[in-house]
């Protein structure tokens, strides 16, 4: 941490600089090498048409394929609004939930992914499982407070303990994935249930009162 305190802004103006400064240093200090932590709005489970996170774990099995198994969605302090579509919590779930449905789709069972929803200056992280038929269990691991300035030092060991504790249990899944025979049944798919598309904005007006009935999630948005 000591080379972010040297250099640090309170007066930063871009995004990535929020992520390098208050979160970069604790995703790629606690996560081991071997998660690999992609920057930059990167794709879910390497599908162009699958939503954008700020930050993607992923690690490389032993049999040479690539899964997602984290998730970092981030809004800084400026960016922080109340009129999106969508929350980042809900964005970050689907994110989990394509991660945990590649992982099945592998014959990979029990398997847990996580993520983290940076709102301002709150993290909160969270994990998600299949449990059953249709049943995604999410829950919410920890929160905690990000470092406002370097007069937040004290802070410095709440802060490892909240994304030591996700590092731990996506290692319990990697560990999984390495013991997962290459040719296996994938005896939960049929546990799965769709995903819900993501929303996006329209101008066009509804002519039917039945149309406001319908789901979010379910009308066919145009940009």
């Amino acid at each position: 941490m000591v080379p972010i305190f040297e250099s640090w802004s309170d007066n930063w103006v871009l995004e990535n600089t929020f992520k390098q400064q208050h979160i970069a240093p604790f995703l790629l200090n606690i996560f081991p090498p071997r998660i690999n932590i992609r920057d930059g709005e990167s794709h879910i489970v390497d599908d162009p048409q699958s939503l954008l996170a700020d930050y993607v774990g992923s690690y490389s099995s032993l049999a040479g394929k690539v899964f997602d198994i984290l998730a970092v969605e981030v809004k800084p302090p400026k960016k922080v609004s109340s009129g999106q579509l969508q929350s980042d919590f809900v964005k970050t779930g689907k994110e989990m939930k394509d991660m945990l449905d590649t992982l099945v789709d592998n014959g990979i069972h029990d398997a847990i992914v996580a993520g983290f929803v940076i709102e301002g200056y709150k993290s909160r992280s969270y994990t998600m499982e299949l449990v059953g038929e249709g049943v995604y269990l999410i829950v919410q691991r920890g929160k905690c407070e990000l470092l406002r300035s370097p007069n937040d030092a004290s802070r410095i060991p709440q802060l490892y303990e909240h994304f030591l504790q996700i590092r731990n249990l996506v290692l319990s899944t990697i560990h999984k994935i390495d013991n997962t025979p290459t040719i296996t049944h994938a005896i939960h798919q049929a546990w799965k249930c769709p995903s819900a598309p993501t929303p996006q904005r329209t101008n066009k007006k509804r002519n039917s009162t039945s149309d406001t009935t319908s789901s979010l999630s379910t009308i066919p948005f145009n940009e």
